[in-house]
């Protein structure tokens, strides 16, 4: 009696290393890219929950999407316009004053901001009738004397837009999912 056992032992080695050379570095790269975009189209969301935004569009205009490449694996989203805002919010700190001493503005000056976010002319420390008296500046009108700034020598910037830390755990849970499609894809392509 005579057994004859065949396989596609060769071709399926075939496959694997052909697989390996390219299409796995190149599926890691594209799944990776996937997640960047994706992170990418989440962070306008979280930026609105995070600050009281007055451009809420901010956030998809500043960011771009550096694509990783299959020989480094490496890809990011950065900040194109530079913006100190972003940078400011997402990583906190102690901020000084460039004169030696930073101007707090009150609840009533933040209350009557522009549209644009930016404090009115008429209650900026550099308008007139406003005058400096111990570790604060007032602005006179009518006769009445109001409080518009506290002079400190440093303020405390709270972390408000936790980027990395959203970012990192959304990559983490969307990864798997492109690494999967994008390696099926490959394998469909090696045969």
């Amino acid at each position: 009696m005579k057994i004859t056992i065949r396989s596609n032992q060769k071709a399926v080695l075939r496959q694997v290393n052909r697989l390996r050379q390219n299409g796995a570095r190149k599926a890691i790269a594209s799944a990776e890219t996937d997640t960047l975009f994706s992170v990418r189209k989440q962070a306008p969301r979280w930026w609105r929950q995070s600050v009281q935004a007055r451009n809420a569009r901010l956030m998809r205009a500043a960011l771009r999407v550096d694509r990783a490449r299959s020989a480094t694996l490496i890809g990011s989203v950065f900040d194109s316009l530079g913006r100190a805002a972003i940078s400011w919010q997402s990583t906190g700190g102690t901020r000084t004053g460039r004169g030696g001493r930073r101007a707090v503005p009150t609840r009533r000056v933040n209350a009557q901001r522009t549209a644009g976010g930016k404090i009115k002319a008429s209650l900026r420390p550099s308008a007139k009738n406003v005058f400096r008296e111990g570790d604060s500046l007032y602005k006179r009108t009518r006769g009445k004397v109001q409080k518009l700034y506290t002079l400190k020598k440093s303020v405390r910037q709270p972390r408000t837009f936790k980027f990395a830390r959203r970012a990192n755990r959304w990559a983490g849970k969307i990864f798997p999912k492109f690494l999967d499609r994008r390696l099926s894809r490959a394998v469909q392509r090696a045969r």
